[in-house]
């Protein structure tokens, strides 16, 4: 079984870089 810490390292691999690059942005702005 994948941890959960596997899990988030795995989904943005497998998303398309356009996708990442927007939940990226949208934590940043959240850090802000």
């Amino acid at each position: 079984l994948l941890t959960s810490v596997q899990v988030e390292l795995a989904e943005p691999l497998s998303l398309p870089r356009q996708e990442v690059g927007k939940a990226k942005r949208v934590i940043d702005k959240r850090a802000e």
